[in-house]
């Protein structure tokens, strides 16, 4: 009742999609602000909204790369300015693991929209934060930040961040954590022109996979060896 009184006073109004998202103009949305500060209410509201980008973002992970993907991207397109401001939120409050959780979430969204540079971007800051995380939100975070850093042909940095995620996966004992990351560090050495090496790292990460019975990690890492084989231009058996 109260958003639709704000709509028919033009103080907000509808987005043109399927989703029923409101817009406040930007001077209704300062004031609001301004009421919820002098209110004492900003901390709730705040918290209300990185628990919000948490959950949303934690549900769009695992559609970020299948057949759900356009429209899972479309979504996060939408709520893009409300993310922006939950990570800036959960990163001011030196939230570690909030920041990593989102920032993590969100790399794959990032680099399929081509937002290399923003994302590494949240990504580091969300890293550089020393409060206490789960280990696993580090890991991903750290995964995501190097692909977005090998994307730009950054492949120093890929690998500095491909190996700090394999000591966390090691010291978690989390094997497909660590199959992912000796897979990128195979594909980081790939682009360096390191053949040999990132045949090693590769073969590796399948053998890792395939102890942890990881189908998907095993798909990964034989569709790189594949391709290195494509560049080489030759058949290798793989062990």
């Amino acid at each position: 009742r109260h958003l639709q009184a704000l709509i028919d006073k033009s103080l907000a109004y509808r987005r043109t999609d399927d989703n029923g998202h409101v817009v406040m103009l930007e001077t209704t949305r300062d004031f609001a602000l301004d009421e919820l500060a002098n209110a004492g209410e900003m901390e709730f509201t705040t918290a209300v909204l990185i628990d919000y980008a948490v959950e949303l973002t934690t549900a769009a992970v695992g559609h970020l790369a299948g057949h759900e993907q356009g429209p899972w991207l479309d979504r996060l397109d939408l709520e893009d300015d409300t993310l922006r401001a939950a990570l800036g939120a959960s990163v001011a409050a030196g939230d570690a693991d909030d920041a990593l959780t989102i920032a993590g979430n969100l790399w794959r969204y990032w680099w399929s929209r081509g937002v290399l540079s923003e994302g590494r971007t949240w990504l580091d800051r969300a890293l550089s934060l020393a409060g206490e995380a789960v280990p696993s939100r580090r890991g991903l975070a750290l995964g995501g930040a190097a692909a977005l850093a090998e994307s730009q042909g950054d492949f120093r940095r890929s690998v500095e961040l491909h190996l700090q995620a394999l000591h966390l996966w090691q010291a978690e004992q989390d094997l497909p954590g660590e199959a992912r990351a000796r897979s990128g560090l195979g594909t980081a050495a790939s682009h360096r022109g390191d053949f040999d090496v990132a045949r090693e790292h590769h073969e590796r990460a399948l053998q890792i996979s395939r102890t942890a019975g990881d189908r998907p990690g095993m798909a990964r890492t034989l569709d790189r060896l594949g391709t290195l084989d494509g560049v080489l231009g030759h058949a290798h058996p793989v062990r």
